[in-house]
């Protein structure tokens, strides 16, 4: 009890402020819409999030590793003294990369660099990762590969996966899809600009990949949204800074306003 409890205090759930690189590959364009309108905050359980922490502690040992064999890491952008990360859309979408590299043969900054991408996975998972790749296997990471390289310049990724069941390890060298990277943004700029929300991935409620999502009694069955101002009709994304502006009172909402909502709240769903 007291172990979940640490997990839930020292890692809370909680929104995200833009629409990730991370997740745009997810087939389900009105479960992203969803997401970034804070309709119903997806609450994960202490298991869960040791699982998420065990996969930021593996970054670690692949870094060492990489650097053993000769790579030239770089976790930090000198131009900001911080993660590699980006933004586009009026700072409404972007990522973080896990890191860039360079090859061995190459020694200087200025030389071509790598994108690294570090993940974790169960045996059952691994298993179809070596047998069908990373572009079958895990289309969402192969689509965030693509995202990072078009947005840091890199034309080549190297992704790492590890088992956790048996410290097993995979690579794959790829060539990485910068058109595919556009049309995701493409992608992204619809859902972050639509004031309704976009076709639902099937009708049916039962549909796999409906039936676990956190928004299954929203999309199917007209459930209540979360109270907050992004959930809300009178909000519309500003373009520039990743603020909000309220239709309602014709002013930008404050940030620390935005998780609240007012009493004149009207559900973006409706």
């Amino acid at each position: 009890k007291l172990t979940d409890e640490y997990f839930n205090t020292e890692y809370p759930s909680e929104h995200r402020n833009h629409l990730g690189v991370s997740i745009i590959g997810e087939a389900c364009s009105r479960k992203l819409w969803y997401s970034f309108r804070w309709v119903k905050l997806e609450q994960f359980e202490p298991r869960m999030k040791r699982l998420f922490r065990r996969g930021h502690s593996e970054e670690e040992k692949f870094l060492a590793l990489l650097s053993w064999m000769g790579f030239y890491t770089r976790e930090i952008d000198p131009e900001t003294n911080k993660q590699y990360t980006f933004s586009s859309i009026g700072g409404h979408y972007g990522g973080s990369s896990d890191t860039l590299l360079l090859l061995p043969w190459f020694r200087e900054d200025k030389d071509p660099r790598i994108l690294g991408e570090f993940k974790t996975y169960n045996n059952k998972w691994f298993q179809k990762l070596k047998e069908l790749k990373l572009k079958i296997a895990k289309p969402q990471h192969w689509v965030q590969m693509c995202g990072y390289g078009k947005a840091f310049k890199t034309k080549y990724g190297l992704y790492c996966a590890i088992n956790k069941d048996d410290d097993e390890i995979y690579y794959e060298f790829l060539e990485l899809d910068w058109n595919l990277a556009a049309a995701m943004e493409a992608k992204a700029f619809e859902i972050i600009t639509s004031q309704t929300p976009p076709n639902r991935i099937s009708d049916n409620p039962a549909y796999h990949e409906c039936k676990y999502c956190n928004f299954h009694d929203i999309c199917h069955y007209q459930a209540s949204v979360e109270l907050n101002c992004r959930s809300c009709k009178m909000a519309v994304p500003i373009p520039e800074g990743g603020k909000w502006y309220c239709n309602r009172f014709n002013n930008e909402i404050p940030k620390d306003f935005l998780i609240k909502g007012c009493p004149q709240h009207v559900s973006i769903t409706i």
